[in-house]
C-alpha cells in the first residue's frame, strides 16, 4: 500500500471515530455552547493530517519528504498550542499522532 492510499485508510477511520464520537452535534455547536471535547478533536486532527498528505500530489516531493514534512509541521502544531486549550492541543495531538503512524507504516524517521 503506497502514502496516499494509507492517508486515504486513515482518513476513513478518523471520520468513523468522528461520527462515532458527535453522534448528530457537531464539534462547531458543541463549541458554541462551551463544551471543550478533546476527544473528537484529537481525531479530528489525524483526519485533518491525513488529508493534508493527501492533497500533496507529490509532483515536487518523494513521499518519504512529504511524510517528513507532515511529521516536521505537525510538531511545530503541538508546540505552538501547548499553552493553549483542551481542544488545541488534541487537535494537535492528533494530526502528529497520524503523521507519526503514517511515517512508521513506511518506514520513514
Amino acid at each position: 500500500m503506497g502514502v496516499r492510499e494509507s492517508a486515504a485508510t486513515l482518513r476513513i477511520a478518523a471520520l468513523s471515530e468522528l461520527t462515532a464520537l458527535g453522534g448528530n452535534q457537531s464539534a462547531c455547536t458543541r463549541a458554541k455552547n462551551g463544551d471543550s471535547f478533546p476527544a473528537y478533536k484529537f481525531h479530528e486532527g489525524r483526519l485533518a493530517a491525513a488529508s493534508e498528505l493527501m492533497r500533496n500530489r507529490g509532483d515536487e516531493v518523494t513521499p518519504e519528504v512529504a511524510l517528513v514534512a507532515l511529521g516536521v509541521r505537525w510538531q511545530a502544531e503541538v508546540e505552538r498550542r501547548v499553552n493553549q486549550g483542551p481542544d488545541w492541543r488534541a487537535y494537535a495531538a492528533g494530526g502528529l499522532d497520524a503523521a507519526s503512524e503514517l511515517m512508521a507504516k513506511h518506514g520513514v524517521e
